[in-house]
């Protein structure tokens, strides 16, 4: 898939929704693109970790041998952006910025993009343009798209295998 492609179609689509809803791509080493959209995302890092991580085990179930096809895996979501570090989370800095943000994960050496750009919006709170920001940011630190993947490697553990890994007593 092409990156450059992912962004500009990411714009499109908020440009003219004036929204975007979080999207995963996962992309097989063929080629394929899976996609799933998410109507009503969590809020908080571990509620998103345990739905990526149950939507990749669902996925893995429903097509076997997936966990050693995914290629890359891009997720774009809008997301707060502050550079004040006084702030643990950048919703609680009342200068934060919106943004569409698009992380990628190459499944082959386990490292993480992101790509960002600003939503601009007028006076009456529109949203009139996107401004990319620096080209993309690497080495990010990110377990959203590793839990997906964990996720479909689990596919091949039965439910109780699953839980007595996930409770220590296996």
């Amino acid at each position: 898939m092409d990156l450059q492609h992912l962004i500009e179609r990411a714009k499109e689509i908020i440009l003219k929704d004036g929204e975007h809803p979080p999207i995963l791509y996962a992309e097989t080493k063929d080629g394929k693109i899976n996609l799933f959209y998410f109507a009503d995302f969590p809020d908080t890092t571990k509620e998103k970790q345990y739905t990526l991580f149950g939507l990749g085990r669902k996925y893995g179930i429903e097509c076997p041998g997936s966990e050693n096809k995914i290629a890359h895996l891009y997720f774009v979501v809008e997301a707060w952006m502050s550079t004040n570090r006084n702030y643990n989370r950048p919703s609680e800095d009342p200068n934060r910025k919106e943004a569409l943000t698009i992380l990628h994960l190459d499944v082959s050496t386990m490292k993480t993009t992101l790509d960002r750009a600003e939503m601009l919006r007028d006076g009456s709170g529109e949203l009139v343009d996107l401004l990319t920001l620096e080209p993309m940011v690497k080495g990010v630190e990110d377990n959203l798209l590793p839990a997906f993947l964990a996720g479909t490697r689990s596919a091949k553990m039965s439910d109780a295998e699953l839980m007595r890994k996930l409770t220590g007593q296996g």
